[in-house]
């Protein structure tokens, strides 16, 4: 189970840097001047927004399978980061897909990565029992 966990980790990391690439993106379209490069940038955002997003369930659900299927995956305070980053990514696939607005991900990118960095400086982060 510890390569498991520690492979949910790299996971987990890996997708908070492809958000932050993904915020990198759509700050870059709403900065461009053509419409033809504004169009690209932003659907590399939203490629990359899909990717991470992908890689975030992925370790989410790992976490989950580690911990037993009665302990959900946000019960300390890196699971409730991680899982509010994954609920703010999921509007913002919402977003993309539901109401056609992809450069909502200028706001949304940036507070992922900043929960998922936050998530990073907690002491906590191993799957625990619960009491």
């Amino acid at each position: 189970m510890n390569t498991l966990f520690e492979s949910a980790v790299k996971i987990m990391n890996t997708a908070a840097f492809v958000y932050l690439a993904a915020c990198f993106f759509y700050v870059f379209a709403i900065a461009s001047s053509r419409k033809e490069r504004t169009d690209s940038w932003a659907t590399a955002g939203t490629w990359a927004v899909l990717a991470a997003f992908v890689l975030h369930t992925t370790a989410l659900l790992m976490r989950w399978y580690i911990g037993g299927i009665s302990r959900p995956p946000w019960t300390n305070l890196y699971e409730s980061l991680v899982f509010f980053a994954w609920g703010v990514s999921l509007f913002q696939v919402y977003a993309i897909f539901g109401w056609k607005v992809r450069l909502a991900g200028v706001v949304s990118m940036p507070l992922v990565f900043i929960l998922m960095g936050m998530s990073v400086m907690t002491p906590n982060k191993g799957v625990e029992p619960l009491i």
